[in-house]
């Protein structure tokens, strides 16, 4: 579980701004969604329908849209519509006993509804009761949401010591793979060791004896030219090379 809450905790803020960027553009979707027009009491057929509540809930395919929720001022019926004037469909509940449809019967009191789910085939009976200025329902707050947090979460002080400690391991094991790799090219290694690196004078002092074994002399360096590469030119004599005499005759 330790290396589990530290491996997450580097997200940690990431995922909260995620969060709450999330949020935000679900708050102004809710904000900016525009209320349809035309909508009539089922029951009575009258035009006087007061919207009462505006809700984000999904659609198709995982979406969530904007649903409105009106009600009939003149009995108090409710229908609720989509932001596209669509009809909105309940989907359905079954009973978590005998698997039947379950019925519902709400209330409303100041800024409390109160749903109840009953069940027509046997005695199963659910209460949810939602708060409208909060926006939640009794129940959603987790009781021991502090305490889950203690266990499933790393303090700032535990995350931070946590990131060091598995830094250092990367470093040791970068380290270790250094030498692996070492190891495993150990004669290319020996031979990068005994490579030399020579001036221009020691080059020339070198190459003036191996030179003058094969027939070449006054070896001369040209000053360097330094760019993406080093490149030097040079002059030499070659030892076999005849030099004839021509005369010229002239009339």
């Amino acid at each position: 579980m330790y290396f589990l809450k530290g491996e997450r905790y580097p997200d940690k803020e990431k995922t909260i701004q995620e969060w709450m960027e999330r949020d935000s553009a679900m708050d102004k979707k809710l904000e900016n969604a525009t209320e349809p027009c035309g909508v009539c009491c089922i029951n009575c057929s009258s035009s006087k329908m007061k919207c009462v509540s505006r809700d984000l809930m999904n659609y198709i395919n995982g979406k969530d849209e904007v649903v409105f929720m009106f009600e009939c001022e003149k009995c108090g019926k409710r229908r609720a519509c989509w932001e596209n004037g669509k009809e909105w469909e309940s989907k359905p509940n079954p009973c978590s006993k005998c698997n039947a449809e379950l019925g519902s019967v709400y209330t409303k009191k100041n800024n409390t509804i109160k749903t109840v789910y009953f069940c027509s085939k046997c005695e199963y009976k659910d209460v949810e009761i939602l708060d409208l200025v909060v926006g939640q329902k009794e129940g959603d707050v987790d009781p021991n949401f502090e305490a889950n947090r203690i266990e499933y979460c790393l303090s700032i002080a535990d995350g931070l010591e946590y990131s060091a400690q598995r830094g250092r391991m990367d470093a040791l094991k970068d380290l270790v793979g250094d030498w692996e790799e070492k190891n495993k090219n150990k004669e290319l290694y020996d031979v990068i060791e005994k490579i030399r690196e020579l001036t221009i004078i020691e080059l020339e002092k070198l190459l003036v004896p191996i030179l003058d074994k094969a027939g070449y002399v006054k070896l001369q360096l040209l000053n360097p030219e330094i760019e993406k590469d080093v490149v030097i030119s040079f002059g030499i004599y070659d030892r076999k090379v005849i030099v004839k005499k021509w005369v010229v005759n002239t009339i």
